[in-house]
């Protein structure tokens, strides 16, 4: 229910504990044979149609089964998707879609410029989050571009991670936030850095999706009935 819905979860490094491995394999499966289901019905609105068939293809190429995502992607993909598809395709291909966020294109340069790879994270960290980047992160993040075979390799598994926890920054009108720290009693997040502040684009957003929670309701009731 989680990536379905929030389907940039797929990337957190929350799946590399021991306790989420063995699970990671069954939910993947799960999501991507719910989004197929979902497509074969006629009824689906064009909205639902191409958010399922966006995220099963960013699905495939995450997991390396470029065949199945190239299917999805050539359609329905954005240019970073299909960008980062040829990239996965082709390991010399150096071309980047004009059409790419300017943060995004200052990391592709990063990755095949290495003699400047320091100044456009720099200016790539700038344009996304306006703020300069602090220095130890980006020694990680040139530590791991050096350490990676592939531009693929750098932005799926061997990059830097943070974690925090998200706050409650509302109330109820019965339940007012009279002074104090702001809450913090959520699950602890943790992310890929390089997706999270350069490439969450890949993964629509559906913070306010009526249609898909309408799709997705009949899977939450039954969960719910199981607890």
């Amino acid at each position: 229910m989680e990536v379905l819905r929030n389907p940039i979860f797929i990337t957190s490094p929350l799946w590399n504990i021991p306790r989420l491995q063995s699970v990671y394999p069954q939910v993947w499966e799960s999501a991507i044979a719910r989004c197929s289901q979902l497509l074969e019905d006629p009824s689906l609105s064009p909205s639902l149609n191409a958010y399922f068939h966006k995220i099963r293809g960013i699905w495939f190429w995450w997991e390396g089964q470029l065949e199945a995502a190239q299917t999805d992607l050539e359609k329905y993909g954005t240019p970073l998707s299909q960008t980062l598809l040829k990239l996965s395709l082709d390991k010399n291909e150096a071309a980047t879609s004009s059409n790419l966020p300017s943060a995004t294109k200052l990391v592709l340069n990063a990755w095949l410029n290495p003699d400047q790879r320091s100044q456009l994270l720099q200016q790539a960290w700038i344009k996304a989050r306006n703020e300069q980047i602090p220095e130890r992160r980006l020694n990680a993040l040139l530590t791991a571009m050096e350490q990676s075979e592939t531009f693929e390799g750098w932005l799926k598994e061997n990059v830097p991670t943070w974690q925090y926890r998200r706050q409650r920054t509302g109330f109820g009108v019965n339940m007012r936030h009279m002074g104090g720290a702001t809450p913090s009693d959520y699950f602890r997040v943790v992310e890929n850095i390089p997706i999270v502040v350069w490439f969450d684009s890949l993964f629509p957003t559906s913070a306010y999706f009526p249609q898909l929670d309408s799709a997705l309701q009949s899977q939450r009731q039954s969960f719910l009935e199981k607890r």
